[in-house]
């Protein structure tokens, strides 16, 4: 069993950011017979009790930070919807920035329209690096990027805060209302400071 650990880490590290559904079947069952495949495969296998383990152990604070870190990648890979609000109470309580920014990009991964509108109910207590992987997720799609939107109208985070990409997404929406309200933010109308201006020429 401690010569199948080095197997175990290079298999989840191959495979990252896409289904395990290729690995030979033999493979799978010999490795499930030991006890030895590890939740985070089992989740990218595509096994549904995996959803709810991985969901109990990324909620439970006496599991270790590491251990988080990766099922909250696969979570947001395998996009089990099951699994969202235990990712978005990582995204804002996680208890290291690793953690709560890499919800935030597990979140990103999602396809629910409403979802947007949570992401950016967590704003206020974001910051830094946690805050850019945030204001990230909202702008890569158009639905979320008028929730990033509505934030910077409000007052939940300064438009000074908006890193270039995202603001250069937002500017660049199919969503002609998004373009169009991200462009009189970038005027510098709304919020604390005027829009950042793109690194690119």
């Amino acid at each position: 069993p401690r010569h199948a650990a080095p197997l175990l880490q290079g298999l989840e590290e191959a495979y990252r950011g896409r289904a395990m559904s290729d690995l030979p079947e033999e493979l799978v069952e010999r490795l499930r017979a030991t006890g030895q495949l590890p939740l985070a495969l089992r989740l990218r296998q595509g096994e549904a009790a995996a959803v709810t383990e991985a969901v109990a152990r990324v909620a439970n604070p006496k599991t270790p930070a590491d251990e988080q870190l990766r099922l909250v990648r696969a979570l947001g890979e395998t996009r089990a919807g099951d699994a969202i609000p235990a990712l978005l109470n990582a995204a804002g309580a996680g208890r290291t920035e690793s953690l709560r920014m890499a919800a935030f990009v597990a979140l990103s991964t999602f396809p629910e329209e409403g979802l947007g509108e949570r992401i950016a109910a967590l704003l206020p207590k974001t910051k830094g690096a946690t805050r850019d992987a945030a204001v990230g997720a909202l702008a890569s799609r158009p639905a979320w990027g008028r929730s990033l939107l509505r934030s910077l109208e409000a007052g939940d985070i300064s438009a000074s805060t908006v890193p270039a990409d995202a603001a250069d997404r937002l500017r660049r929406s199919g969503d002609p209302a998004v373009a169009a309200r991200a462009a009189f933010t970038a005027s510098g109308e709304i919020g604390e400071a005027p829009w950042p201006h793109s690194r690119r020429t």
